[in-house]
């Protein structure tokens, strides 16, 4: 998405629920049914006894449960503001009165009103890139091969490796090759001795593709 607050905000005029459930994929990196699934209350109520870590149980890819960092007062607030849309019944933000099959096909069918669907080449699995870029240039200070980060120096080799690992464990997976898909290839080194050391800006906050 060029610009996935402005589409977000879109499609929450429609529809407040999936609008929440796109939000949160876009703040903690979550799968869509990990959005879905989750229960911000007792995912906030944790956060407060698992050192600012937010639980990621139901939904997630083979049953494997992880923790997402909430190092951000939004984030703090996003979970706030979804325990609103918490169902008592089914303790997510699917509604008891759908269930999970008709809420799939609600969520999809307001996404694909919007422009986001495989047709459109767009879809909300989007935001877990966007997600994994910022991480990546939170822990390096520089931006993802895919974001357009420069070469790295063989002294930055650990760090790009480094996050990897993390960005990798925070998005659900096992293992790092798996970030390449998010940031692009494993970073080349920039030889040691070569004078061409400038980097490109960094993007703005917030602006995910």
């Amino acid at each position: 998405m060029d610009d996935p607050q402005a589409k977000i905000e879109e499609v929450t005029r429609t529809d407040e629920r999936v609008g929440m459930c796109l939000k949160l994929q876009w703040a903690f990196g979550l799968r869509t049914r990990e959005a879905w699934l989750l229960d911000p209350a007792t995912a906030f109520e944790g956060i407060h006894s698992s050192r600012s870590m937010l639980p990621v149980i139901r939904g997630t890819k083979g049953g494997r449960p992880r923790e997402v960092p909430v190092l951000t007062d939004a984030q703090y607030a996003l979970l706030r503001q979804a325990m609103s849309y918490t169902d008592p019944a089914t303790r997510s933000l699917i509604p008891a009165t759908w269930g999970f099959q008709s809420w799939s096909a609600h969520f999809y069918r307001i996404c694909r009103q919007h422009g986001i669907s495989r047709k459109d080449g767009v879809v909300s699995h989007g935001l877990r890139h966007g997600y994994a870029g910022d991480r990546y240039q939170e822990l390096t200070g520089q931006p993802s091969q895919i974001q357009g980060g420069n070469p790295l120096s063989p002294e930055e080799k650990a760090s790009d490796r480094n996050a990897r690992e993390t960005v990798s464990r925070e998005l659900g997976h096992g293992r790092r090759s798996v970030a390449s898909a998010y940031l692009g290839p494993n970073a080349h080194i920039r030889n040691a001795h070569s004078t061409d050391t400038a980097r490109r800006p960094a993007k703005p906050n917030g602006s995910n593709s």
